[in-house]
């Protein structure tokens, strides 16, 4: 079974990245790099570090999907499935929502596990174009939850992933600007 998003140190991809800002209607671009920088073993798991639009977190794939976890030095202070892999779910759209278990160092053993996003695996086979290279993708709506209010927040990201490959498409949504990050290179 192949990976959402092959973890090897190393592995990069290059997004050409566009703003569109809606009340100028005018439009940038840019160049991102999302890259796999480091890797912890913990409990005889590896975690990998990644860099991806800007923010760093811990992922590692099993066959339920993506996993994603934040660490103190090398201690684990959280993880969530936060991707469901394609091939666990037998119909879509499927909706499900990301919870993220704490994990309390001081053993205090009453910390609720939190409900931090909204996640719609819309659909298992959506081509994408991108300069002349169709990607076969797994569409995935994410619709982030306010922690403090338990409300959807007002923006959503969508994600086209392709199998083995990674991310294809990221696009954010919010009431300012639509963010739009298309893959044009990859070292895997």
């Amino acid at each position: 079974m192949k990976d959402l998003t092959p973890l090897k140190v190393n592995n990069e991809w290059t997004y050409r990245q566009t703003t569109f800002d809606k009340g100028t209607s005018r439009s940038k671009e840019t160049t991102v790099i999302n890259k796999v920088i480091d890797s912890l073993n913990y409990m005889g798991q590896t975690w990998f570090l990644v860099r991806e639009f800007g923010d760093e977190f811990y992922l590692r794939n099993s066959e339920n999907g993506q996993h994603c976890a934040e660490f103190e030095k090398k201690d684990l202070i959280q993880t969530s499935l936060y991707l469901k892999h394609p091939n666990s779910v037998k119909t879509t759209p499927f909706e499900y929502s990301e919870i993220v278990k704490q994990n309390d160092l001081n053993e205090n053993s009453n910390i609720p596990n939190i409900e931090t996003n909204r996640i719609n695996l819309v659909s298992k086979n959506i081509e994408i174009k991108i300069d002349n290279q169709i990607h076969h993708c797994h569409q995935y709506d994410i619709s982030p939850i306010d922690i403090d209010t338990g409300e959807i927040e007002n923006y959503k990201i969508t994600i086209y992933i392709e199998l083995g490959i990674g991310i294809i498409k990221h696009i954010i949504y919010d009431e300012n600007e639509i963010v739009t990050s298309e893959l044009i290179n990859k070292k895997l």
